[in-house]
């Protein structure tokens, strides 16, 4: 497939579809990449590829629920895979998808404004992008610096 008709394919994609598509993405990659040997740990049955997807699926939409016990079963990788794909999830995919296209010095197209815009549900997002994502990204890593010190004081006593 060319460039040329790449784009036209973009272009003509919806907004909404263009999010399930991101999302579906970020999901098929996450289980490929809970599926792979190293992910695991050797001792452990081998992982079918349903239980990989459900974890990448609850994982990124931050559900929580696995049908695996996750220390036991995955690896540092492995958990550090899901814990990307909770970040995604809990971030918002549509502001990583934001932030790559300003990474890139790239304008959002109009498209892909819309999908912003309904994704997060705010009309400045689009256009404010900057402001919008260092906005929620001190707020989230805030309230996980807190809830790591709490749940750390809480550990010292019987540890």
């Amino acid at each position: 497939m060319t460039l040329f008709r790449a784009k036209t394919i973009q272009n003509r994609m919806s907004p909404s579809l263009m999010v399930f598509m991101w999302f579906g993405g970020v999901i098929l990659l996450g289980t490929i990449l809970l599926w792979l040997p190293f992910s695991h740990q050797s001792n452990t049955i081998d992982l079918d590829f349903s239980a990989a997807l459900f974890t990448a699926v609850s994982a990124a939409c931050v559900t929580g629920l696995s049908v695996v016990n996750v220390h036991d079963t995955y690896t540092a990788f492995g958990q550090a895979v899901i814990f990307l794909l909770m970040e995604m999830g809990g971030m918002g995919i549509m502001t990583f998808a934001s932030l790559g296209f300003r990474i890139l010095g790239r304008r959002l197209s109009l498209t892909q404004q819309a999908a912003t815009t309904d994704a997060i549900y705010q009309n400045d997002a689009a256009t404010e992008f900057k402001r919008t994502f260092l906005q929620i990204l001190k707020v989230t890593l805030a309230v996980q610096a807190i809830g790591a010190v709490v749940m750390g004081i809480s550990l010292v006593p019987q540890h």
